[in-house]
């Protein structure tokens, strides 16, 4: 299971012109919500995600990137509609990068967002609360601006029900 996961999430990742990289805190952070965003946007791939430091963060993925980076897929397997899905969607999270705030700091911003609205406990049920939960999870972390545009996003990529 470990190996056809990872080899299914690194063939995607590589179409979409991502590639996995461990050399950084950044770009590990990164991978981790890629795979949970690839999963929402219907890869199916089947990781855990708990909440941690970082927003959400699967064990299991850790461990098998370590376990088979370097190993290449020579099949790529067609995600069809899921990956154009993707890629719009990694597209405008890439529109949002500027200067000071690159790609790692947008991804953890929307998925802990997302996280915190489809799996808090107890059940936030507005984009106030989960703002809320997230400046006291992460107090200077995010600006108010920011958690609009990606809730905005969110939203806009029905990646989330609400809407505020």
């Amino acid at each position: 299971m470990g190996l056809d996961r990872y080899l299914k999430l690194s063939g995607f990742l590589n179409r979409l012109g991502y590639e996995i990289d461990l050399s950084t805190l950044e770009s590990r952070i990164s991978l981790q919500k890629r795979a949970y965003f690839a999963q929402l946007l219907g890869l199916s791939l089947d990781y855990s995600f708990g909440w941690y430091v970082f927003g959400p963060y699967s064990t299991e993925l850790t461990r098998e990137v370590y376990q088979f980076q370097g190993i290449e897929s020579f099949v790529r397997p067609n995600e069809g509609d899921n990956e154009e899905r993707a890629r719009v969607f990694f597209g405008e999270v890439n529109a949002l990068v500027t200067i000071n705030k690159d790609g790692s700091y947008w991804l953890e911003l929307l998925s802990s967002l997302h996280f915190l609205a489809m799996r808090a406990v107890p059940h936030l049920t507005d984009m106030e609360q989960c703002f809320s939960k997230l400046l006291a999870e992460k107090p200077g972390k995010f600006n108010r601006e920011d958690m609009e545009t990606a809730w905005n996003l969110l939203v806009k990529n029905e990646l989330l029900p609400l809407t505020g």
